[in-house]
């Protein structure tokens, strides 16, 4: 298994769930209060930092590759366990 010198933020993680899920950054941008142009450079990044494609870029629609496919099945229980325990810590 590879190791990342630097894993990516938490923030481009939790963006690419939502932008994943919905299979659209004008979607994820409106849930965040972002716009559609600030999550696709998050997209950027973290496609950059992990030296992989996470979406297929269509003229009016996105779509998973196979690395983003396993990116989001891994990454978004991990998070939601995160927010959580959190959650508890707040309590």
């Amino acid at each position: 298994m590879m190791r990342l010198s630097r894993p990516p933020p938490t923030r481009n993680l939790r963006v690419f769930c939502l932008a994943a899920r919905h299979r659209s950054f004008k979607r994820a941008a409106d849930e965040l209060y972002l716009t559609p142009s600030a999550v696709s450079h998050q997209m950027k990044e973290l496609e950059e930092a992990l030296a992989v494609r996470l979406f297929v870029r269509r003229s009016r629609s996105l779509e998973l590759t196979a690395a983003g496919a396993m990116l989001l099945e891994e990454i978004e229980p991990l998070l939601t366990a995160l927010d959580h325990a959190l959650a508890q810590v707040a309590r």
